[in-house]
């Protein structure tokens, strides 16, 4: 059903190995230049293009669909005129879901975890540096 092979493997094993070779890129491969913000805003692109490679791996290991389109719908009882037939039909479709669904919990568990954190920590380094503005003004205006 799927164009790559890899309809039997278990997701977490086959998304597993990227998440860990992510965490590492970004725990081995610092960019301080001495600027937080920008060392921010270069571990968010990192992890962007990170999400990216995840997500295009995750989107190799949809299925297929052709059996919930149009093409593989049965047209005439005489295509599921047996149990075996219609067992079957059942079980693709049932396979095809599952996958998707474990395909989805995946992309927003990535998206959680890396998108959301990585912009969360962007974020408080961004709040840091204009916390230093404002006491800079303040003090400027005292003196």
């Amino acid at each position: 059903m799927e164009a790559v092979g890899l309809d039997d493997i278990n997701l977490m094993w086959i998304i597993l190995p990227f998440f860990i070779a992510g965490i590492l890129y970004v725990r081995i491969v610092k960019h301080k230049t001495g600027n937080a913000l920008r060392d921010s805003v270069k571990t968010l692109q990192t992890m962007l293009v990170m999400i990216g490679v995840v997500l295009a791996v995750l989107l190799f290991t949809l299925p297929s669909t052709p059996s919930l389109s149009t093409f593989g719908y049965p047209d005439t009882v005489a295509d599921i005129d047996s149990q075996e037939k219609v067992l079957k039909l059942l079980q693709e479709y049932n396979h095809a879901i599952v996958r998707i669904t474990d395909a989805l919990r995946w992309m927003v568990f990535i998206f959680i975890f890396w998108g959301i954190m990585t912009v969360y920590q962007l974020l408080k380094v961004y709040r840091g540096v204009l916390d230093e503005r404002i006491i800079a003004n303040k003090n400027e205006i005292n003196n």
